[in-house]
C-alpha cells in the first residue's frame, strides 16, 4: 500500500515529504535526512573514516564532526552528495563571538559546509538577546553564509520562549553554505 512518508525537517516541523511504496523506499528516503554524527572528544581516525564511508554508503545528508576533523573528513567526502558539517562553539556556547567568528572562517577554509553553532545560552536565559543577535550578525559577515535554518532544542526552547531576533528566532543555529 501507498502510506505517506512523514519526519520532523530541520526546522522540526512535521512534514510529509511524499507517498512512498514499500519498506526500502521509506529507508532511502530517511537516509538523506540523516546527519550522521560523532562528537566524542576521543574520536580517532578509524572512528572519522567508519562514519564517512557509512554516510557514503547510506547516502546521509552529512558528516557532523568535531572542527579539528573537518580536513580529514572534507577529504573523505570528496566527490560525495554527503556535506561536511562541524560544530562552532560546542557544547556550552560560552565562548567569545571572536572565537565563534574565527572558528567559522577556518572551519569553512577546511571544508565545511554547515556550521552548528551553539549560542550563548548564558546571555539568552538573561535576556541578553542584543549579545546573541550581535554574535549571530558577526557570523552572517563570514562569506558564504546564508542563514537557512535556525531553532532551538526543547528544552532551551520551553525556558527562552519569549527571546526572538528582529527575524522572530533565536535558535540553534545551523549555518549553510551557499555554493
Amino acid at each position: 500500500s501507498v502510506r505517506p512518508l512523514m519526519c520532523v525537517n530541520r526546522q522540526g516541523e512535521l512534514q510529509i515529504i511524499r507517498k512512498v511504496r514499500g519498506k526500502q523506499k521509506i529507508i532511502k528516503e530517511l537516509a538523506k535526512m540523516i546527519d550522521h554524527t560523532i562528537l566524542k572528544a576521543d574520536a580517532t581516525q578509524s572512528d572519522i573514516e567508519k562514519l564517512c564511508e557509512e554516510a557514503k554508503k547510506y547516502n546521509f545528508a552529512s558528516v557532523c564532526v568535531n572542527p579539528y576533523w573537518v580536513p580529514l573528513t572534507s577529504a573523505l567526502l570528496k566527490n560525495s552528495t554527503v556535506k561536511v558539517c562541524t560544530v562552532i562553539g560546542f557544547p556550552l556556547g560560552a565562548t567569545s563571538s571572536e572565537s565563534k567568528a574565527y572558528e567559522t572562517e577556518i572551519a569553512i577554509l577546511q571544508g565545511a559546509d554547515e556550521v552548528d553553532m551553539v549560542i550563548n545560552v548564558g546571555a539568552m536565559k538573561n535576556n541578553k538577546t542584543d549579545i546573541v543577535e550581535n554574535e549571530l550578525l558577526r557570523l552572517y559577515k563570514i562569506p558564504p553564509i546564508d542563514f537557512a535554518n535556525l531553532r532551538l532544542t526543547k528544552s532551551f526552547e520551553s525556558r527562552t520562549n519569549s527571546a526572538k531576533s528582529t527575524t522572530g528566532h533565536f535558535k540553534k543555529t545551523v549555518i549553510r553554505m551557499v555554493s
